[in-house]
């Protein structure tokens, strides 16, 4: 059986980066706990809560812009790309 994201295909950056996401989202279940990197410090939450805020933000224009950089190759270029990104 062959896997789908196979080094050939992708490269060890993304299948490394594939990898990551999966255990973040194993710690976020509880599946293992993250040690602390920063030990106890007091008035760390309403930082942390501002980087994810606007992280958060940001990854979301980021996703909307790849998709209206998709729609742009169909549409407007009328090249392959959403095509190939769509096939299995």
């Amino acid at each position: 059986m062959k896997l789908r994201n196979d080094k050939a295909r992708y490269g060890w950056v993304a299948i490394g980066l594939h990898w990551l996401v999966a255990l973040a989202v194993f710690a976020l279940f509880g599946l293992f706990e993250v040690p602390s990197l920063t030990g106890r410090q007091n008035g760390l939450e309403d930082s942390a809560g501002l980087v994810h805020y606007w992280s958060t933000w940001a990854l979301v224009v980021l996703a909307g812009l790849h998709g209206l950089a998709a729609l742009k190759h169909h549409f407007i270029d009328r090249d392959a790309t959403l095509k190939r990104m769509l096939r299995p």
